[in-house]
């Protein structure tokens, strides 16, 4: 029965039904009830209407039911949380009317009602309250003293008495000699007015026979009023049962056959005493449960017993199963047949499964004998359509070859027995079965009862001379006398293999297809990116020269263009990489609040500029690390942030994050970008995932675009196992969201001393999203906060003498804005910086000019919206950390160049298009004014360059003439490790692609920077190489020492390799302990993993590595801060792998 139809059920029962959740006071004593569901019954039989009880407490529905007599609230608060069932009638003193109730608890403080009106049957009760209370075929009224006063004509129907006989005349008259104490003692029960029910003694008939008769007696004063009934064909009945039983017992233990059964409702299950034996109970031990049944049979046989139980049960199918079992005591396996059925009551349902368990064990060992001795024949029947065969291994000779031959290899059967092995195979197929059959027999040898089934491909010819493919099967044997057999089948599979062929000839046409066309894709993106380089490269440097305004807004426009441009390559060549398949996800611990922070910063401008609300939307029990490919999801995340701002006109932006735990490691993660923008029509939903086209094509006129950013957004997420869904309406925005799943850290990402000293917050920002999302971040900090949306109300508070620690103001509102209502505050309720602190939430486009113009407002502090958690935090402990609070907005300062330092740094440019060369060298002049710039306009004149000048850093192009890039890298590389010199090669190259980075890195490059060149990209590759915290922890020092680890294994090449294979997982390891290790500020695990990382690199060879290491050592003991040490080691271990993965693979 389904739901639904238990529902119908229910709600059209005679009876009325209540589902009801106990109430208790503080000391858990029950004291109300709620009605929580009820049938039409109900009301019906109470008068009272479901829609006035639905949801309410019984007080309140009958509040009068305190006054009742029976305490009705007691009584089902007993059940409810205790449990169990009860049956009674009481009458109701509110409602005047008599019920039968019956009361169940299925969970605690919970309990249901079923009842029904007996007041009708109550009132001919008390008119009949003598004969009539029970219903069975014998009634009588005596007393006390055991005289019969009335009986009915039954009487004289059973025993032969007629009425007047029996009335007045004792009772126990009647009762036979051995019952008339235990008849006694049941008279003395009535004489204390206690019932006596089911009480059986023997009546003597008028003819002298004696019956069996069952009473049921209710005292009532000196009157005792009786039913009874004839039970003596029961009786009898029960006796032959008895023997039939006690034969079915010796039948059982005869045949070694027990009985079962279990129940269905209650999973009560019971078994005969020759049903428990075969499992090992004895007759004295306790009624063992189906659990410990279950574990006695054998663990690989439980499945197939559990399943045909479970198929009987759900199906009503009966099963046959044979399964092996140990005995409880003894622990010896035995052999049985279960057999199992369904058992149904009278309207069909399933109550119960019952069955036999039979001890076959001798009749399986007979068995396995007979099929023994029946292989050869059952093979033949099982495989007539191939051909048969056995090979007597220590006569080696075919001793048996089924007629088939003759279809197979043209053969009749007398040919082919005379033949050798040999003789039947080709040449190359001789080794392989000389090889198979040596290698098996060994494994047949060491444990000949466990099934050896094995198959080989071979080629054998056939009499018309040719070879033909045949699918070998074979088996390993000993026959009657011992000696070793091979039963083997043959196939012909000639068909398989011209299919196979064609297979692989198709496989290579598509891969060669595929390759083409991921050949044209780079290629395309590699002359696209060439004259790009020189667009983007030179309009840089035009627009950081005088220009006017209209010469600026050109050059800006050619900027953007080109880089529109850009994006759209790196989206096909995105695509096209997803497509072949070849994207592959770099998962590791990701702070999650950082990544969405860094998503929100790179729209913030744009949404700004828009004056788009972006809001940031975590929630407080978030955890923040989280192992997911940063890149790809925050790319994701762009992409979707970057459309809502492209669609949206006017209103807000919010990203948000849930967060829902699967257990204390693994988690759902739900990110989701709302926006207010134009919306999408459902039709135009179903075009939204397809490349190269969007909702509508009218959106591509107005707001541009390839359309192929959400597609591979999408195929991004479905790379991490989600998908990106879509909740949108027009005119009203949209909602776009994916989950991940995936393993979760909870710890705390920054610490908040002196948060405690701040207590109120009055919050001024006139949208209402933004402020519940700054509520509940101050609330998980236990700050107490209030918001009101202009600036006159903030000030009517302040006016009022409302205490806030600190008053955060949103820059842009209606009427009121930020500035003016801090200058008022200032001003006209002369409130300084250091009675009322304020905190100025501005965005990316007024944060610019803030300071000059707004500094004399007395700002304590400025955030950028959306307001993110750490930054807040930071303002706040810092005003109570600071009695003197000053200006808190951040002064920009001019970034200094630290690669200035350096007096005449020597750059090789290694570039062979003059128009790239000119680029390259006018970026490198205004990055290091000082630089001495070499060039070299192909791979040979790079060579020689750098071998003769030793460079301070080399820019690679890679296709050059005459020498390629990653040639002359290579010979660089190896001419200078030999001198344990390391001059740091950057790669330049039009080839986006993973495979051309692999192919750099390979040949021994440090970095990757592809075209078109940014300066700003370009200058922090100068910093990270001439300023590199690598460069200043080592110098000179050979990555990864080849030559020498070569010597220390004397050359062999294998455990070169062998010890290779092993350190991808064991300094990967390292890396994750040690980056724990640093979070936790766990000191003495920092030392020891620093210490296993500098000696396995020094077995290694890794010489960088180790010195690392050795110095987080040193640094960690001293208390001197290690984390720039620590990216150091992360960006080595990288280029270690590298090197590490190319030998491996060849």
């Amino acid at each position: 029965m389904n739901e639904q139809q238990y529902q119908n059920l229910i709600q059209n029962a005679p009876f009325a039904f209540a589902y009801h959740k106990i109430i208790l006071d503080s000391q858990d004593n029950p004291v109300d009830y709620i009605f929580i569901e009820m049938n039409k019954a109900f009301e019906s039989l109470t008068g009272i209407k479901v829609s006035d009880a639905l949801n309410r407490p019984i007080t309140e529905v009958l509040p009068d039911i305190v006054k009742d007599t029976f305490k009705w609230i007691q009584f089902y608060g007993k059940i409810a949380l205790n449990g169990g069932e009860e049956s009674f009638e009481q009458y109701s003193e509110t409602l005047k009317r008599w019920y039968k109730v019956q009361v169940y608890s299925p969970e605690k403080y919970y309990f249901s009602t079923t009842f029904m009106d007996i007041t009708k049957e109550k009132k001919q009760s008390e008119d009949l309250e003598g004969f009539f209370q029970v219903n069975l075929d014998l009634l009588c009224i005596a007393d006390i003293e055991g005289n019969f006063i009335k009986t009915n004509q039954a009487w004289a129907e059973i025993l032969g008495y007629s009425t007047d006989e029996l009335n007045r005349k004792r009772f126990l008259d009647f009762v036979h000699p051995d019952d008339l104490e235990s008849t006694l003692n049941a008279v003395s029960q009535l004489a204390r007015q206690e019932k006596v029910i089911n009480f059986v003694n023997r009546y003597r008939c008028k003819d002298g026979t004696y019956r069996y008769i069952e009473w049921r007696s209710h005292p009532k004063g000196n009157l005792i009023y009786a039913a009874a009934r004839d039970i003596s064909e029961r009786i009898k009945i029960e006796m032959v049962l008895q023997e039939t039983l006690k034969d079915l017992k010796r039948s059982q233990k005869i045949a070694k056959i027990g009985s079962w059964k279990l129940e269905l409702q209650n999973e009560t299950f019971t078994a005969s005493d020759e049903g428990l034996r075969l499992f090992g109970f004895s007759d004295n031990e306790p009624h063992p449960s189906l659990a410990e049944i279950s574990q006695l049979i054998h663990p690989d046989d439980r499945e197939k017993a559990g399943l045909a139980l479970k198929n009987c049960i759900q199906n009503g199918e009966p099963y046959l199963v044979e399964i092996r079992i140990f005995q409880k005591n003894t622990g010896e396996m035995k052999i049985i047949q279960s057999i199992g059925e369904i058992l149904k009551n009278e309207e069909g349902i399933p109550i119960a499964v019952i069955g036999t368990n039979q001890d076959i064990t001798e009749e399986a060992k007979s068995h396995a004998l007979i099929q023994e001795s029946e292989e050869k024949y059952r093979l033949l029947t099982e495989f007539t359509s191939d051909v048969i065969w056995v090979l007597n291994l220590n006569r080696k000779r075919f001793t048996y070859i089924s007629p088939s031959i003759k279809e197979l290899r043209g053969l009749t059967v007398e040919e082919a027995m005379v033949e050798t092995l040999e003789e039947a195979l080709e040449e190359k197929s001789r080794k392989t079965v000389k090889q198979a059959i040596s290698k098996n027999i060994e494994v047949f040898l060491k444990n000949p009862q466990t099934p050896n089934y094995y198959f080989n491909e071979i080629q054998q010819p056939h009499k018309d001379g040719r070879l033909i493919w045949i699918e070998v099967n074979t088996k390993f044997r000993f026959n009657k006398s011992n000696e070793i057999e091979i039963i083997g089948v043959s196939r012909n599979i000639e068909n398989r293999k011209k299919l196979e062929a064609e297979l692989i000839l198709a496989k290579e046409q598509a891969e060669n297809a595929n390759q083409t066309k991921s050949l044209f894709i780079a290629n395309m993106s590699h002359e696209i990116r060439t004259p790009l380089n020189g667009i983007i490269g030179f309009a840089d440097l035009l627009l950081q020269t005088p220009l006017n305004a209209i010469q600026k807004q050109y050059a800006e426009n050619v900027t953007n263009s080109a880089h529109s441009l850009l994006e759209i390559l790196n989206d096909i060549l995105d695509f096209s990489k997803i497509e072949a398949g070849k994207l592959e996800l770099e998962v590791i611990e990701t702070d999650m609040i950082e990544l969405l922070e860094q998503a929100s910063d790179i729209i913030q401008y744009p949404a700004s500029k828009k004056n788009l609300e972006l809001l940031l939307n975590i929630p407080p029990d978030f955890p923040p690390f989280a192992k997911v490919d940063p890149v790809r999801l925050k790319q994701i995340l762009i992409n979707l942030l970057s459309n809502a701002v492209k669609f949206t006109q006017s209103g807000e932006i919010e990203i948000k994050l849930d967060f829902q735990s699967k257990n204390s490691q693994r988690g759902l993660f739900t990110f989701s970008v709302r926006d207010t923008g134009i919306g999408i029509s459902e039709e135009q939903q179903k075009k939204l995932f397809k490349a190269f086209s969007q909702a509508d094509s009218s959106m591509t006129r107005r707001f541009g675009g390839t359309g192929l950013g959400l597609t591979i957004s999408n195929m991004l997420a479905k790379k991490m196992g989600s998908q990106i869904q879509i909740k949108s309406e027009e005119t009203k925005g949209s909602t776009f969201f994916f989950t991940l799943e995936t393993d979760y850290r909870r710890s705390e990402r920054f610490d908040t001393d002196n948060i405690n000293k701040i207590k109120r917050i009055l919050i001024v920002d006139d949208n209402k999203n933004s402020s519940q999302i700054i509520e509940t971040l101050l609330k998980k900090h236990r700050i107490e906060s209030m918001s009101v949306d202009n600036g006159l109300s903030a000030l009517k508070l302040l006016q009022s003498k409302e205490f806030f620690d600190a008053v955060l103001i949103d820059f842009s509102m209606p009427y009121l804005d930020g500035p003016d209502t801090i200058r008022l505050i200032r001003e006209g309720l002369n409130l300084s910086p250091l009675e009322q602190p304020v905190i100025l939430m501005e965005n990316s486009l007024n944060s610019l000019d803030l300071q000059n113009k707004y500094s004399s407002l007395g700002i304590n502090f400025s955030i950028t919206k959306p307001v993110k958690e750490e930054k807040l935090i930071s303002c706040l402990k810092s005003m109570g950390q600071n009695s003197d609070q000053s200006i808190g907005i951040e002064k920009k300062q001019p970034e200094k160049n630290p690669i200035l330092n350096r007096s005449h740094p020597v750059v090789l440019v290694a570039e062979d298009i003059e128009m790239n060369m000119i680029l390259i060298q006018k970026m490198i002049q205004q990055i290091l004014p000082n630089a001495v710039i070499l060039e070299a306009v192909n791979g040979q004149e790079a060579v020689n360059t750098a071998l003769s000048k030793k460079p301070d850093i080399i820019l690679m192009d890679i296709q050059m003439p005459e020498m390629d890039g990653t040639e002359a890298a290579k010979l660089i590389r190896t001419h200078w490790d030999q001198k344990n010199i390391h001059i740091p090669i950057i790669a330049l190259t039009a080839g986006a692609t993973i495979y051309e980075k692999e192919k750099c890195l390979a040949a021994g490059m440090d970095d990757f920077i592809t075209k078109p060149i940014i300066k700003n990209v370009l200058e922090s590759v100068f910093k990270k190489y001439f300023n590199s915290s690598q460069n200043k922890f080592y110098n000179n020092e050979i990555s990864f020492d080849q030559n020498s680890l070569m010597g220390k294994l004397q050359n062999n090449d294998a455990d070169f390799k062998e010890l290779l294979s092993m350190v991808p997982p064991l300094f990967s390891k390292y890396m994750d302990d040690l980056a724990h290790a640093i979070y936790q500020k766990n000191t003495d695990s920092i030392q020891k993993i620093c210490h296993s990382i500098k000696g396995s690199s020094l077995n290694m060879c890794f010489n960088r590595l180790a010195k690392l290491a050795e110095m987080i050592e040193i640094k960690i003991q001293d208390g001197q801060p290690i984390e720039e040490i620590f990216q150091a080691m992360l960006s080595e271990w990288e280029k270690v792998l590298w090197s590490v993965n190319q030998k491996l693979q060849g």
